[in-house]
């Protein structure tokens, strides 16, 4: 097990249960000469373990008082019998190891802490630059010239296959693009928090700089003031250009001009909330850990090829009996419709019959659900998946679906969490940002959704909780919801998604009987004789609703504008 680690990694073991005693005599390098109490045979092996992989005991190198040594106690018994080994190359990074005498990880074992300094070395991944064009130069007299050429230079001629006039077209219109705008060099843009830098910050800090290099040659007390001084004026200087720069962008995003620097600042401060260095690992087939990239890659890639391309294994059944013993008479199958009439015939309170069914099942008739494979693997039955950012039920329910855009809609709020939590952006601007990025995000699917009165609760909670936490109230503070959304400046969550599910409607009648959008729709039977209980709330019946609660006309949807101005929810 040991031997199978990496010289290049870190290796720590702990846990050995021995006594390894006071006494260093012949393990040298490998036990420091500050034990606890007396050697046995099993700190004889430890010793020996340690020695043989070139190890040491970190316990033993630094003289503690015995309650830092004892790792285990029971009554008037104390011992150490909890140790810390490494490799002997990472000796001068160890800098202390002692037991915690007040903290017990289980029942009469004591706590062993060790502190390491270890350097790590950050390295940049390696990406490849990607040339872009320079599209935002696309307007005034750029965009005319451009304009001309490609009218001049483009294969506008209506021949051949229509893909290849395509990537014709396309290639012309790069590279007259490209000429014309430039390309970008593709390196990766680094993000910087000093952009509130200015002239007499730097001032100050090459000041201290220089106070500091004379500190180092000379450390008399007149250098050691002027470094003292010179570090307080630095500091100073940072913190007023920093809350300067901080005042004018928040007066700024009051501002028209101002409101995309909070959509900057939700990402630059979402960038911070991330782990840019964290590890990656898998396993291969021998149970190793790999770290590297490119062994990473080669693992995925003989993985699937085996799952993909492997060939399948078909089983032999041994037959309990020989072949030649059965009946090969003829028998002809029995016909689905011979089932049927029997099962009319067969009289109601009869007993079992020979077959197994009891007579409750002669009263029903259905169809046992069949396997869907493919390539001779059969595909498993769920009644719940996802497709498209959607939950699809078996049923037709969409209970899983509204709690699934719920929790998309609270992990948009949390990736924005640093703009939305702090108390110097305006309301009105965090209700601006609620409405684009995070209902939308709730809202996703919702103009097929046939809602019930649980599902809009559901919404409706949810986006109270965020706009809330907006303002800085809770529930406990008593403050209305009318007058929380007057703050922020957002419409209830439930009339957004009626006007999402009448604008769809809307665009459904505008279109041809024979458009496949109407294919979708559901449409419940006339003349049917249905089951007992309430029927299952269609979509069609969700929009008749949502029109005679809003008393709108249906025939008022094929003007597209009135339709518009009808259903349109305002923001307070």
């Amino acid at each position: 097990m040991v031997s199978s680690v990496p010289v290049g990694e870190k290796l720590f073991i702990g846990d050995l249960n021995g006594h390894v005693g006071t006494s260093s005599t012949s393990f040298e390098g490998v036990h420091g000469g500050f034990g606890f109490r007396t050697r046995n045979q099993e700190g004889e092996e430890i010793l020996n373990f340690a020695l043989a992989y070139d190890m040491f005991i970190a316990n033993t190198f630094f003289r503690k008082r015995k309650s830092h040594l004892v790792t285990f106690s029971s009554g008037q018994h104390t011992s150490q019998i909890d140790f810390v080994l490494l490799r002997k190359e990472d000796r001068h990074a160890c800098l202390d190891c002692k037991v915690i005498p007040g903290e017990c990880v289980v029942t009469q074992h004591k706590l062993v802490v060790a502190d390491f300094r270890f350097k790590i070395r950050l390295q940049r991944n390696k990406h490849n630059k990607v040339t872009r064009t320079k599209w935002w130069k696309l307007k005034g007299d750029v965009a005319q010239t451009f304009k001309e050429r490609v009218i001049e230079e483009g294969p506008w001629a209506e021949e051949g296959d229509a893909n290849i006039m395509w990537r014709k077209m396309a290639t012309c219109i790069q590279k007259i693009a490209s000429e014309e705008f430039g390309l970008s060099q593709g390196n990766r843009r680094e993000v910087k928090d000093t952009w509130w830098w200015n002239e007499d910050v730097q001032k100050a800090i090459k000041e201290k700089k220089d106070c500091y290099k004379r500190l180092h040659h000379d450390k008399c007390a007149d250098n050691i003031d002027k470094y003292m001084i010179a570090k307080k004026f630095a500091k100073r200087a940072v913190s007023r250009a920093r809350g300067q720069a901080y005042d004018d962008l928040y007066q700024r995003l009051d501002t028209k001009q101002g409101e995309k620097d909070i959509y900057r600042m939700a990402k630059i401060r979402e960038r911070k909330t991330r782990d840019v260095n964290q590890v990656k690992c898998i396993k291969d087939e021998a149970n190793q850990q790999l770290v590297k990239n490119e062994e990473i890659k080669n693992r995925w890639k003989e993985y699937f090829n085996k799952l993909f391309n492997g060939g399948n294994e078909s089983s032999t059944i041994e037959l309990d009996e020989p072949f030649d013993d059965n009946n090969r008479g003829f028998v002809r199958r029995i016909q689905e419709y011979e089932v049927k009439e029997a099962l009319k015939r067969m009289k109601v309170g009869k007993a079992m019959g020979p077959d197994g069914g009891p007579w409750k099942n002669t009263n029903t008739m259905g169809y046992e659900d069949g396997d869907v494979s493919l390539d001779g693997q059969v595909v498993p039955k769920k009644d719940i998946f996802r497709y498209l950012g959607s939950m699809l039920q078996k049923e037709g329910d969409i209970d899983e679906d509204v709690s699934h855009r719920i929790k998309a809609g609270w992990l948009k709020w949390r990736q924005a969490a640093g703009v939305l939590y702090d108390p110097w952006v305006p309301h009105k601007l965090k209700g601006k940002f609620y409405r684009t990025a995070v209902r939308p995000a709730m809202l996703y699917g919702a103009k097929c959704w046939p809602t019930k009165i649980r599902h809009v609760q559901q919404l409706s909670v949810a986006e109270m909780c965020m706009l809330r936490w907006i303002c800085g109230h809770t529930r406990r503070d008593r403050v209305r919801n009318d007058d929380v959304r007057e703050r922020v400046g957002v419409a209830p969550i439930e009339e957004k998604l009626m006007q999402h599910r009448l604008r769809w409607f809307g665009h459904i009648q505008r279109r041809s009987e024979e458009a496949p959008v109407h294919i979708g729709i559901i449409r419940r039977l006339e003349n049917v004789k249905r089951g007992r209980g309430r029927p299952t709330l269609t979509w069609t019946e969700a929009v008749k609703r949502d029109l005679k609660e809003w008393n709108i006309d249906k025939e008022l949807a094929v003007d597209r504008k009135r339709w518009k101005s009808a259903i349109h929810v305002p923001e307070p």
